[in-house]
């Protein structure tokens, strides 16, 4: 591999990683979600550093050139990172269609609990203790929502 390849390889790599790290301190990526892509800036970088054992491994599985097994690497480093993203929006979907259901629920409650009742008073029905802790419970649920989508 050619000097200015791997010096630009490194150099790529290394902005990358301070980029992925920029990103999660900034709280715009959760550590978690970041690990793949920090992998690949590192192999990147090592494999510029050191091609020869890149090189070595794709005669051994018999590639004729090492590109061709760099492709591979590359390839399967991609459906990785999107077999990743795919679990961690199917979890999402199915978090989110519980939050529409328990939204749901507690606003039924909120309706039940605020038609008035046939009172002696005549002062109608008045939250009991249980609507408003439902109350707090959905507005708190609604804010880390809020956080969540802002955060993305």
């Amino acid at each position: 591999m050619p000097g200015i390849t791997r010096l630009l390889l490194i150099v790529i790599s290394v902005l990358f990683f301070i980029f992925i790290i920029q990103r999660v301190s900034a709280g715009k990526l959760l550590l978690k979600y970041s690990l793949l892509w920090m992998l690949l800036s590192a192999l990147v970088f090592l494999g510029a550093l050191f091609p020869q054992p890149l090189f070595a491994l794709a005669r051994v599985c018999g590639f004729n050139t090492g590109s061709n097994f760099l492709f591979l690497v590359a390839l399967f480093f991609i459906l990785a990172i999107a077999l990743s993203l795919s679990v961690i929006v199917s979890k999402q979907q199915a978090y989110i269609k519980t939050l529409i259901q328990d939204s749901a629920i507690l606003r039924k409650k909120m309706d039940d609990d605020s038609e008035p009742d046939t009172n002696p008073t005549g002062r109608g029905s008045t939250p009991n203790s249980a609507t408003a802790s439902l109350l707090q419970e959905d507005s708190l649920s609604q804010k880390a929502g809020e956080k969540a989508d802002n955060r993305s």
